[in-house]
């Protein structure tokens, strides 16, 4: 039942504006981002998933929001399951040019 809604709010997000949908698994260490349609063609994506280890998705931040990210994974990592954060950075995927804004969810699974 749990991975049923969490497949309807991935293919949700996944289609409307420039939502992007973040899982973390603090067990593994491990971020998966579902990137939506409408994200992936603005800035010339190929892939609609990513899955990086977090030590590595802080390459990707802009410095001046990596203590935000980093304040949010702490919040994170001591809330309960099923826990949803939003928040605004910049970042920079792998094979972007420049930065960019974006709003995202973060829920703890």
């Amino acid at each position: 039942m749990r991975e049923n809604i969490i497949e309807a709010k991935q293919k949700l997000f996944q289609n409307i504006a420039n939502i992007n949908f973040y899982e973390v698994d603090f067990e593994k260490k491990l971020v998966t981002i579902d990137i939506s349609k409408s994200f992936m063609k603005k800035y010339g994506l190929s892939e609609h998933q990513l899955s990086i280890k977090t030590d590595d998705y802080m390459d990707y931040v802009h410095e001046d929001y990596k203590n935000t990210i980093t304040k949010y994974y702490q919040l994170l990592s001591t809330s309960d399951i099923n826990t949803h954060e939003s928040f605004e950075c910049r970042i920079k995927y792998p094979n972007m040019n420049n930065y960019c804004w974006f709003k995202t969810v973060v829920e703890k699974v």
